[in-house]
């Protein structure tokens, strides 16, 4: 964990965790707008709208 930026006691801490899991993200960016989506668990699809540089 502690090579993820993050040590195992910060991580056991956090008042959500059950159990050793987390999800691991590389080359994450930030939406130039938020994107709508409806309140729920679990996982969803999510097309990338087309993205024009300025």
């Amino acid at each position: 964990m502690e090579h993820h930026g993050i040590s195992v006691e910060e991580f056991l801490a956090h008042e959500h965790t059950e159990g050793l899991w987390c999800w691991v993200l590389k080359d994450v960016r930030k939406l130039p707008e938020p994107v709508p989506c409806r309140g729920a668990q679990g996982l969803w699809e999510w097309s990338e709208p087309m993205v024009t540089e300025d």
